[in-house]
């Protein structure tokens, strides 16, 4: 006579919970997909995604309407007018640095992330490398911009 487990879900249980205990480990040791996100660092990934929700100096605005004539402020940034924004690539590095520092980021691998995003696009490198983005940051951002001003 075979005897069925009083608790047939306990081992799921057990599974689920082992796994919540285990994920920080797990993501230390980067595992794409098992443990943590493709796109980690997420601090840095975040930085870009904002960044690039806001216009710059060399932006240009889309001219679509609803078709009552109105536009809603929609702009347009090549990769080429974010590869050459000095603002812009100095506002990324802080944010890399500021935002990446507390998880101990390894610089060579905020380099990669640089390459990969900080244009939109590896085909259009930025002017500068992380790096040297970020020894030209001269001091601590002193005003947030809003998305309405």
């Amino acid at each position: 006579m075979t005897m069925k487990p009083a608790y047939p879900y306990l081992k799921l249980l057990f599974s689920v919970v082992s796994f919540t205990f285990l994920q920080p480990c797990l993501e230390t040791l980067g595992l794409p997909g098992i443990a943590g996100p493709i796109d980690d660092p997420t601090c840095a990934y975040t930085c870009t995604s904002t960044l690039s929700s806001y216009p710059l100096a060399c932006s240009t605005e889309d001219h679509h309407n609803d078709g009552s004539g109105h536009s809603h402020g929609a702009f347009h940034t090549t990769p080429d007018c974010r590869a050459n924004d000095e603002s812009y690539l100095t506002t990324l590095a802080w944010c890399f640095d500021t935002k990446c520092s507390r998880y101990n980021v390894p610089r060579a691998r905020l380099e990669t992330v640089w390459e990969e995003t900080s244009t939109g696009t590896v085909a259009v490198p930025a002017k500068w490398s992380y790096t040297q983005a970020l020894e030209r940051v001269n001091e601590t951002p002193t005003r947030s911009w809003m998305r309405w001003e």
